[in-house]
């Protein structure tokens, strides 16, 4: 039976009658002070039960409130579907921060994110999360962080609460000592290491290689380094000890933040490989140890005249991204004929293709026609010194699927200072003409951009027409993308 609240208020005194005429006798007056001194005893019995009953319904709406979140449609869920929600929220919360060249104070911020954040909300999803190691699989540590003590406490009981499921850490800091007691906790779980992200400074990495434990679980490395190049021998024992390794981003960030990190492969399985080096006949000399290759990123600051060579079959490639690099994003030197890599490549799986003055329409079109990849290719990203527009409009005309198209013109020379540039209504046309080449298919819509900086002209309604058939495009005056291989892996 619940408790009960209960207390008694008299009932408001008569006045006497004497109150309703003046001047009053000494003796009323006394009367009439004695009778206020009751009224206001009255008053504070009341003020205690209107304190009391405010308890009380304090207390009544914190009880409801809390039999409330039992009803909370959350509580229905099955342990799986919350399961399946709780990784979604560390995957965000791990991919929240950090990048290539930054250094981020994550420790302070730790225990406000997941999964550390879900162990507070209640007993059930404490239990929940701290039964599901793979929750914990997702570690991100600052070396550079003040608190040490701290972040090696915490990092510990990181790996700790992760089990022995394979993991995925990003370790980020500018500290070189080559001794950390970070780093010294996360070598001793190297061989669960499954995704390795590190932007820290060349020593760091020659610590990590130092271990004796092998890398067998490694899949995805991401390596940002500061500071000395790194070497042949470090890249040997990676491959020695990294066996499954398929997905490798290494980059290196110079004064300039030049991207360079010109290496010899000594293994041929990768499937996904981002990197930069010397000169465009390097990375011609890569692509032949590449049979696998399924995305490839390739990025460098001059480019040579290439000697006739054989043609390199990449069967599995969907993805190519060829980029001459220059220290302010923009390649320093004009493309010139004879030194694109598309002349010597097969790719007939072929599905995005993105060239920053590393090729002209020619060789793009080259590229498409020897490898019979116009119906596969849907994505085309094409930066160029200087775009040729009816070599173009030929082009566009042999993609039927195409849904993404970026132009971007570095010369700025693509379209007219005013008026309505007539090659976006060619391109529109040859657009609509290359659907009909797959009748009956469901074809997508193009979604297009174009960088022409010297264009200011107005085209809204024009371009609201084109809208209506699917054909989206947007001019802009500026860069849309710096250093396209700056893109990260997603992982």
């Amino acid at each position: 039976m619940a408790p009960s609240l209960s207390f008694t208020i008299p009932e408001q005194p008569e006045p006497p009658a004497f109150l309703s005429h003046a001047p009053l006798s000494r003796m009323e007056s006394s009367l009439a002070v004695s009778y206020i001194d009751e009224l206001e005893s009255q008053v504070t019995l009341v003020d205690e039960a209107i304190a009391r009953l405010q308890i009380r319904r304090e207390d009544l709406i914190q009880s409801i409130q809390n039999h409330k979140t039992l009803l909370s449609p959350i509580r229905r869920l099955p342990r799986e579907i919350l399961g399946e929600i709780f990784s979604l929220a560390v995957y965000s919360a791990f991919h929240s921060g950090g990048g290539f060249g930054f250094t981020f104070n994550f420790s302070p911020l730790i225990t406000r994110k997941a999964p550390w954040l879900l162990t507070h909300v209640c007993q059930d999803w404490s239990a929940a999360v701290l039964a599901n190691p793979a929750l914990w699989s997702l570690i991100f540590v600052d070396l550079d962080d003040g608190d040490q003590r701290g972040i090696v406490r915490l990092t510990k009981l990181w790996l700790q609460r992760s089990g022995d499921v394979p993991l995925t850490i990003k370790v980020f800091g500018e500290d070189p000592r080559r001794s950390h007691p970070v780093l010294k906790a996360l070598l001793l779980s190297r061989g669960r290491w499954q995704t390795a992200h590190f932007s820290v400074p060349t020593s760091q990495l020659s610590q990590i290689m130092a271990s004796e434990e092998r890398l067998s679980a490694l899949t995805t490395s991401i390596i940002t380094v500061e500071g000395r190049p790194l070497t042949e021998e470090f890249w040997d024992l990676l491959a020695d000890d990294a066996p499954q390794l398929r997905t490798l981003q290494a980059l290196s960030w110079e004064k300039r933040h030049l991207l360079r990190a010109s290496f010899p492969l000594p293994w041929n399985q990768l499937t996904r490989l981002s990197t930069s080096f010397n000169s465009n006949t390097e990375a011609l000399a890569m692509l032949q140890n590449l049979s696998d290759i399924v995305e490839c990123t390739f990025a460098w600051p001059k480019s040579e005249i290439l000697s006739n060579h054989s043609t390199i079959p990449l069967l599995h490639l969907r993805s190519l991204v060829l980029q001459v690099e220059g220290p302010n994003g923009y390649p320093d030197e004009m493309y010139q004929k004879h030194t694109s890599l598309l002349d010597f490549l097969e790719t007939p799986s072929l599905r995005r293709l993105t060239t920053r003055g590393s090729a002209d329409e020619e060789a793009v079109l080259g590229l498409i026609t020897r490898s019979d990849c116009t119906s596969s290719l849907t994505r085309l990203y094409f930066h160029s010194s200087a775009v040729n527009q009816s070599e173009f409009v030929q082009l566009i005309q042999k993609l039927p699927r195409l849904a993404s198209l970026h132009i971007e013109d570095l010369d700025g020379a693509l379209f007219p200072k005013s008026g309505v540039p007539t090659f976006i209504g060619t391109l529109y046309d040859q657009w609509l003409k290359s659907r009909d080449v797959l009748p009956g298919a469901s074809l997508p819509s193009c979604s297009v951009r174009i960088m022409d900086s010297q264009y200011s002209g107005d085209i809204s309604r024009e371009l609201a027409k084109m809208h209506e058939h699917g054909f989206f495009v947007e001019i802009l005056p500026d860069s849309f993308i710096m250093d396209i291989i700056e893109d990260r892996f997603n992982y």
